[in-house]
């Protein structure tokens, strides 16, 4: 699981550590650049410690992007079970901070698209990506909005050569669900191998949500099958890993 996590911002001297003594430098900005916080977060495994720039809000100065429960645990999974993603070509929905699709292209997928309803994420996204420097020429992305624009939107974006979907904390609302079962179902109408591995978590809210989202999948002919994943030291389940695949396709 993710150990240790920490929070630099890089307009000032001001430094957050969790289960972390290790200060990073300071990033000087230049002008043109758009001012970030640095968050280094340790995925374990072969990826280890990366660090992964988070927006700045020009209000506050604090970081206005945060590095999402289901986001961190899906970078675990994917690192501890690179199969899920080696030689695929995969399409991340609601990119974020860009560490689920780190791990994907450091597990061996063959291209990843990272993507996200705010364009800014998927910029900073790359630019991890990119000063990582484990996957040069295998990322790229763009702004896409699932919910409102649906696959055909993706295609528009340049995300059609992908085969597996995965995403992590975006059924975050009502109609969250309909939309992504939507997605899934026109995305793997004629993909009779993709697959798309969903990660929620069980809080409440997001449960009943997470629910919703396996019988509107099923009622459009998907195969789900959901695991309860634990992605805390204390060994308790409080996150699900939701599987989904078009079976009627084979």
């Amino acid at each position: 699981m993710i150990s240790q996590f920490a929070l630099f911002t890089c307009s000032s001297a001001l430094a957050l550590h969790l289960g972390s003594q290790q200060r990073l430098p300071l990033k000087t900005l230049t002008p043109q650049d758009e001012p970030t916080h640095t968050l280094r977060v340790d995925v374990g495994g072969e990826l280890g410690a990366v660090r992964l720039h988070a927006p700045v809000s020009r209000l506050t100065r604090w970081p206005a992007g945060d590095l999402w429960p289901a986001g961190r645990a899906l970078a675990t999974r994917l690192s501890a079970e690179p199969s899920l993603v080696r030689g695929r070509r995969v399409l991340e929905l609601g990119t974020g901070l860009g560490i689920a699709g780190i791990a994907a292209a450091d597990a061996g997928a063959r291209r990843v698209f990272l993507s996200d309803i705010d364009a800014s994420a998927v910029r900073l996204a790359l630019r991890s990506h990119e000063e990582l420097g484990r996957s040069p020429r295998r990322v790229s992305g763009a702004r896409i909005d699932f919910a409102r624009g649906g696959w055909p939107a993706a295609v528009r974006a340049g995300a059609a050569d992908t085969d597996v979907v995965i995403a992590s904390d975006v059924l975050y609302s009502e109609r969250q669900a309909p939309a992504l079962a939507r997605f899934l179902a026109d995305y793997l109408a004629d993909r009779p191998h993709g697959k798309g591995y969903v990660m929620n978590p069980l809080a409440r809210d997001k449960a009943r949500i997470g629910f919703a989202f396996m019988e509107e999948a099923r009622a459009f002919g998907l195969h789900v099958e959901a695991e309860e994943y634990a992605s805390r030291a204390s060994g308790a389940a409080d996150m699900q890993l939701i599987k989904v695949e078009n079976t009627r396709s084979e």
